[in-house]
């Protein structure tokens, strides 16, 4: 595989080739290639767009990687509004995907985490809606996914150092009743 420049259709060939490829030179080609193209501004959108697109798990979940990977590392290089756009957009992809009969559960939880590192790295407030929001899917008869969002976020808090899990926490404590009210009846269905 040459150096083509990225498009969706390149993105998903490499990743193809990277899983498929019996040829050990080309899977390395179009792991580089991948390597290379994650790393450029162009992934964010592009892994979005192909994000509950149609394509194939492999696919939807290595895009998902890539943005959870530029969310770790990227996050407070985007302005705060492509940050706010970014993360409706990630919801707009998790509810798309969730919607399909058979929805990837690695696909799913791949964007919950990409959604609870960009409330953690945000600050208290965006974290205190994170939780809100996941309460609120909840509510609205998407109790699964909002455990999904949730438990993410509390992995996410183990994980990260103390400066950013006090805010965190301090999200959740308000609604802690509500948070395990959800956990209890998740665990009984």
């Amino acid at each position: 595989m040459s150096d083509p420049p990225p498009s969706p259709n390149n993105v998903v060939q490499a990743i193809a080739a990277l899983y498929n490829q019996t040829n050990p030179t080309q899977q390395q080609q179009a792991n580089k290639w991948l390597i290379e193209f994650s790393s450029t501004d162009a992934a964010w959108e592009m892994c979005l767009n192909l994000l509950g697109a149609g394509g194939s798990t492999e696919v939807e979940y290595f895009v998902a990687n890539i943005l959870l990977s530029k969310v770790r590392t990227g996050w407070h290089q985007l302005p705060a509004e492509s940050q706010g756009q970014f993360t409706n957009a990630v919801f707009g992809k998790l509810n798309a995907v969730m919607s399909k009969p058979q929805a990837p559960p690695l696909v799913v939880k791949r964007l919950c985490l990409v959604l609870s590192v960009s409330a953690s790295l945000s600050g208290a407030e965006v974290a205190a809606a994170f939780v809100a929001h996941s309460l609120a899917l909840a509510a609205q008869g998407s109790p699964g996914v909002a455990v999904k969002l949730l438990t993410s976020l509390a992995w996410e808090a183990e994980e990260c150092e103390r400066a950013r899990r006090q805010p965190l926490v301090g999200a959740v404590a308000p609604r802690v009743a509500e948070v395990l009210a959800l956990a209890e009846a998740a665990a009984a269905a």
